[in-house]
């Protein structure tokens, strides 16, 4: 009868296994580049309504109203929107929209230059209903005065390069691997400032890397990001989006979910990359944030995007998968369940998949072009088993969050389209 392996014969085979699978997943990373590159559509003639929620002022503030009056696409409308006009960042959309006003008068012919044909600013009045965020209020109140045929949705916090409405809107009305598409998503990579930025941008942008990046099959995903969101009009209407905001509290990971599940198909515009900037004062408030974001994707993520994390985790978190083992082990010797573990080999172990890691992360940040990540790049597998069991607390233990000044509570965990009052 052939022995068992011992459990440091079996901790060795989980790190080649796992270290080959990663490595596999980088080498074809080419061939997906390639893949994406082909993927140009024609250009497209939809009026587009670009939808700007506005919440406090940033340094970047006015160079990313700008980016959005300097497009080059012929017929499209820029809405700024707050909750309250006392708002610190309307008054910098009010320069933008003096500006606009002001090259709009000096062009006799529209048509030879790319402008917007209206920039305005809406006051969504007073947030009071807590089943719902108050930036889904806001923009609620914007999509009632949109009058583009695609409705494109970004934050305040991103600086768009001027073929980005181009890109996001070519997409539509498009077949990709046998389905028609009416809406478009683009991937995100936070531009970190400061340490509070980077430490969790070391995490976050890895894993949209990888999700993104090294598969082909994430042409149509379930997933949605709020920097960059196009839909038809019509669908956003039929798909009843509106009623889906006013009971959830999140964006755009519920309008990805429910078109999914009405069957309307999203397209990942992976050519162009947005990057909205990312800073903390505090680590308070990087906790409350972060916390935010996990408990909302635990919460309102489609099913189908689970299992690509699952996935992702097989492939990247050697580091955390065998940390975890060995305290599992370490617990289990102590109890006397099973015999003494060579320790040494297990540390070597946990350094070789450490090394990995850090090595696997520099490759990460040179094909996305990071700034800033480098100093702090020794941190990656820290970075990765900290959020990740922040992310798995965050769904255990809490059920609220707060968000500019109002806290919101989550009535079932792992439930979707729900929230306290429903």
């Amino acid at each position: 009868m052939t022995a068992l392996p011992s459990i440091e014969e079996g901790l060795i085979s989980l790190v080649i296994i796992q270290i080959a699978l990663g490595i596999l997943q980088f080498l074809y990373y080419p061939t997906v580049r390639n893949h994406i590159a082909t993927q140009v559509f024609p250009d497209k003639s939809y009026s587009v309504s670009i939808i700007v929620p506005i919440k406090g002022a940033t340094r970047t503030l006015k160079g990313n109203f700008r980016s959005l009056c300097t497009q080059k696409y012929p017929d499209y409308e820029v809405i700024f929107v707050s909750e309250l006009e006392d708002d610190t960042g309307v008054a910098v959309a009010n320069e933008v929209i003096a500006e606009w006003r002001a090259s709009a008068e000096r062009i006799e012919s529209q048509s030879q230059i790319s402008i917007p044909k209206r920039v305005t600013y809406l006051c969504a009045g007073e947030h009071t209903d807590l089943r719902m965020i108050a930036k889904s209020h806001n923009l609620i109140a914007a999509v009632g005065k949109a009058t583009g045929e695609v409705l494109l949705f970004t934050d305040s916090d991103v600086f768009h390069p001027e073929n980005w409405v181009r890109e996001m809107v070519n997409p539509i009305g498009e077949v990709v691997r046998g389905k028609d598409i009416h809406a478009t998503t683009a991937v995100f990579f936070i531009d970190p400032e400061g340490f509070l930025g980077i430490f969790p941008s070391l995490s976050t942008n890895a894993m949209t890397y990888l999700a993104s990046f090294t598969r082909r099959h994430q042409d149509l995903p379930a997933y949605a990001s709020g920097a960059s969101m196009a839909v038809r009009s019509s669908v956003f209407h039929e798909a009843g989006i509106i009623d889906a905001w006013r009971k959830c509290l999140n964006d755009d990971l519920v309008l990805a979910g429910t078109l999914v599940d009405k069957g309307y198909n999203l397209f990942s515009v992976r050519r162009l990359p947005t990057r909205p900037v990312e800073s903390f004062t505090s680590w308070r408030g990087m906790n409350d944030k972060m916390v935010r974001w996990m408990l909302t994707a635990n919460h309102y993520t489609h099913p189908r995007v689970h299992k690509e994390a699952y996935v992702n985790g097989i492939f990247t978190l050697q580091f955390q998968t065998l940390l975890n083992i060995s305290i599992i082990l370490a617990i289990l010797q102590g109890l006397t369940i099973i015999s003494p573990l060579d320790w040494t080999l297990i540390a070597t172990l946990l350094g070789i998949t450490y090394l990995y890691n850090v090595l696997a992360r520099i490759v990460i940040a040179l094909n996305i072009q990071e700034r800033n990540v480098f100093p702090y790049i020794w941190l990656s597998p820290l970075s990765q088993y900290f959020w990740g069991w922040y992310f798995i607390l965050a769904a255990l233990v809490v059920d609220r969050f707060t968000w500019g000044g109002k806290t919101y509570v989550l009535r079932k965990r792992f439930g979707r389209l729900t929230s306290e009052n429903d």
